[in-house]
């Protein structure tokens, strides 16, 4: 949600001295991977397009929130969290390992063009789900699909280690070798937002033979990601991801309607570095 509808931790980069935004900028580059920073700064700069684009003030550069849960230390549990519309990043450090996930991402619009040039903050995340599921036959596709339906991610905001009960979709395993290789892509696009030691990690888990094989790829909706209601995910041991189609808020009408895409990423076993409560 926008930041002025949705109560977030820290100060507003709105609010910091120039110099202040530069060293905000500057911890939040070398907490993420080349990658990973991108995608924030262009999940920023969709807001900042939306707001001079729509002339509406509810989103903006500014907008954005930083924050440090706990005492940095090098040795004890604490938190840089980075927030705002379409963006949270939840880094915890405990002096030997990094957490990066929960991860919110998303965009409206898809792709726009500020300054003269153009961007797509997440176009890398919804082309590898995609190219999934347009790989699919029809028997893998009717395998595939989840019964429900969907409006938004499952296990969003406030929805902490709430993951269904049961995975549903297609197994990683019954998958040809050039369709296992797409789920690969994919889930890269997200894990190699984190450092890069981190995202190493992290893929070595979640691409092992055994995760691999306890690996489901499902979809809801609709298999064009231009549809509202149109859903993927990947649920693993550890791993789930998800991307939601919503209807367009910006832009909603006429000839400039179009979806605006949610995205997820969670693992089940060390969001917030395992140490959040209910």
């Amino acid at each position: 949600m926008p930041a002025n509808s949705t109560n977030r931790n820290g100060v507003a980069l709105g609010d910091l001295s120039e110099e202040s935004v530069e060293a905000a900028l500057a911890l939040a580059k070398v907490s993420l991977s080349e990658q990973g920073y991108e995608t924030m700064l262009n999940i920023v700069r969709a807001d900042e397009f939306l707001t001079t684009d729509t002339g509406r003030t509810e989103w903006g550069s500014g907008m954005y929130y930083i924050a440090i849960l706990g005492e940095p230390s090098d040795t004890d549990t604490w938190m840089l969290q980075i927030s705002g519309h379409h963006l949270a990043e939840n880094l915890v450090f405990n002096g030997e390992e990094v957490s990066a996930t929960p991860q919110f991402t998303g965009t409206e619009p898809q792709t726009f063009e500020l300054d003269g040039t153009t961007y797509s903050p997440i176009e890398t995340r919804k082309d590898g789900l995609y190219s999934i599921i347009n790989s699919l036959d029809e028997n893998q596709l009717a395998e595939a699909k989840i019964d429900e339906t969907f409006r938004d991610v499952v296990v969003g905001a406030d929805s902490d280690g709430e993951f269904p009960e049961e995975s549903e979709g297609i197994l990683y395993t019954d998958l040809s070798e050039e369709q296992q290789e797409l789920v690969q892509t994919a889930i890269k696009a997200w894990v190699e937002d984190a450092d890069e030691d981190t995202a190493q990690e992290l893929l070595d888990v979640y691409l092992s033979d055994e995760a691999l094989a306890e690996t489901y790829i499902g979809w809801a909706g609709s298999t064009d990601y231009d549809d509202v209601g149109s859903y993927v995910r990947i649920d693993g041991p550890r791993l789930w991801l998800e991307f939601a189609s919503q209807q367009g808020v910006g832009y909603n009408s006429g000839e400039d309607a179009e979806a605006h895409f949610h995205t997820v990423w969670r693992d089940k076993l060390a969001d917030y570095g395992g140490s959040f409560t209910e």
